[in-house]
């Protein structure tokens, strides 16, 4: 983030025509100067990739760390320069410039956070709730509107980014605060190996393209890439609002579905998955994938109606709840996977086998096995005659207690050999 962050802010002000190092003399310039410099509250709205909201709040407290470095490193290159130039005499210049030029964040974070190696900052937790509360009203105002979906879906991975952008047109843009001439920049990375920060300009498209014909000939036209079509079109809040809450034994019959529909190969596959009336309008969905692997897709009509939340039934279609009734017998591990690899349906053979796997287990108590003659009764080590059988009902309470031959320290050597 900072290396990105630091390249695109340079890149900015080169563009905008302000020195990256800083160059002007009198005291009012310099701060004019210092004003006009890309920060963290220089745009509208910033877009984060959010896998999940407490590392966008940190990020976005950590370009306002950059910033007050940054900003702190050029005060003190002019200064020196001063110095030189007045040949060591002090003018009293250089509090008022440190006056004039500082951000909030100069002015609460510690000298040692603004000097020392960045590396030394990344663990600090104190350092990190400092950043967050600084940052935490630009935060509301900047960034709460792109990260509010993604708190109510969650990590979306490659779209995360796009998915934020959403938000913002559906939520800022619903209010009319996305006016032409607002900005937003837009941070995406992977991984962390690479990243990239670029700035999006809100425009109003013109009377030529504002209005279109469509392919089909119509006359009439459309509106196209409005924020407020936009908006519209996305009714994104609403639509998240809507969602139907199912309980959480869907997902584990969900994915006890997927796993005995993997690997099925040279078998044309159908979806049981989804039902058509429990999606949004305009939802592509799979119909199915033929023997030569070609899937074809259809989509819930427009003017479909779901069905309204919780009057439905359960999600699962009735085929899984009967092979989940099926699973609910005792079923070895080894045995579990050999069956969730085949159909349920099969030659007798099959039936036959699948049977011998579904051998039901009954746990009747535990146990724990010693050595033969690990410890005498009386608790020392040796060959008495009165050595504790290899399962004594007092090993598990030994075992606890350390009081075993079995089990002792390994060597420093063998732990860095290992």
């Amino acid at each position: 983030l900072e290396d990105c962050y630091g390249r695109f802010c340079d890149r900015l002000d080169r563009l905008d025509g302000v020195a990256v190092c800083g160059g002007e003399d009198d005291d009012v310039s310099r701060k004019e100067e210092e004003e006009e410099r890309f920060g963290a509250e220089s745009a509208d709205y910033f877009v984060f990739h959010a896998p999940y909201n407490k590392l966008v709040r940190k990020s976005y407290g950590r370009m306002h760390l950059v910033d007050a470095r940054r900003r702190h490193a050029r005060e003190l290159l002019r200064r020196d320069s001063e110095e030189k130039k007045d040949d060591g005499q002090d003018n009293g210049e250089g509090d008022d410039i440190e006056q004039q030029t500082s951000s909030p964040a100069c002015t609460l974070l510690s000298e040692e956070d603004l000097t020392r190696p960045i590396e030394e900052t990344y663990s600090d937790r104190s350092l990190e709730s400092s950043l967050k509360s600084i940052s935490k009203s630009s935060y509301d105002a900047r960034l709460s509107d792109a990260d509010a979906a993604s708190k109510l879906v969650g990590n979306t991975y490659a779209a995360s980014v796009f998915f934020g952008l959403a938000s913002l047109v559906d939520r800022a843009g619903g209010r009319g605060d996305l006016t032409p001439g607002k900005t937003a920049v837009v941070f995406s990375y992977g991984s962390g190996a690479l990243a990239t920060m670029y700035r999006l300009h809100v425009r109003d498209p013109s009377a030529e393209d504002a209005t279109t014909t469509d392919f089909g000939g119509n006359d009439e036209g459309q509106r196209v890439f409005t924020i407020e079509e936009m908006s519209k079109k996305l009714n994104l809040t609403a639509r998240l609002a809507s969602r139907e809450e199912v309980h959480p034994r869907e997902l584990d019959l969900a994915l006890g579905t997927r796993a005995r529909m993997h690997r099925r190969e040279g078998a044309a596959y159908s979806p049981v998955y989804p039902a058509v009336g429990r999606m949004f309008p305009g939802t592509y969905y799979l119909n199915g994938i033929d023997a030569k692997w070609v899937r074809s897709y259809s989509r819930v009509p427009l003017d479909n109606e779901p069905s309204p939340p919780g009057s439905a039934g359960m999600l699962a279609p009735p085929i899984v709840l009967r092979l989940a009734k099926r699973d609910e017998n005792s079923t070895p591990a080894t045995g579990m996977l050999g069956v969730l690899a085949r159909s349920a349906s099969g030659t007798a053979l099959d039936k036959y086998a699948d049977a011998k796997e579904r051998v039901a287990c009954v746990i009747t108590g535990t146990s724990a096995g010693l050595p033969h003659g690990d410890m005498d009764e009386d608790g020392g080590s040796g060959n008495g005659a009165n050595r504790r059988g290899v399962f004594d009902p007092s090993n598990l309470k030994n075992l606890v207690e350390g009081n075993v031959r079995c089990i002792r320290p390994i060597s420093g050597s063998l732990r860095m050999a290992m």
